[in-house]
């Protein structure tokens, strides 16, 4: 597991021109599967964004409301193919 913590506070987001304070945390799971020349990576993320202040928050819902917290979690293949070493 590789855990990643993000904090972003600014008054004036540059991405967004909010006044929020952002926080973030991200977790990663990985496991390789090596076969002859090829491998698999299997990736599972989980990820949880926290946006507070006046001008805050994260669209929820066909309402569009505004909820201080998202939470993301993704799955992943990767396939990689490469030649034997020349001898």
């Amino acid at each position: 597991m590789l855990p990643e913590r993000l904090t972003y506070i600014k008054k004036v987001a540059r991405w967004t021109l909010a006044r929020q304070t952002i926080k973030a945390f991200t977790g990663t799971v990985e496991y390789k599967i090596p076969y002859k020349w090829a491998s698999t990576i299997l990736r599972g993320e989980y990820r949880i964004d926290d946006s507070r202040g006046p001008q805050g928050g994260f669209f929820k819902g066909d309402d569009l409301t505004l909820t201080p917290t998202q939470h993301l979690f993704i799955v992943a293949a990767i396939f990689t193919f490469d030649s034997p070493a020349p001898h």
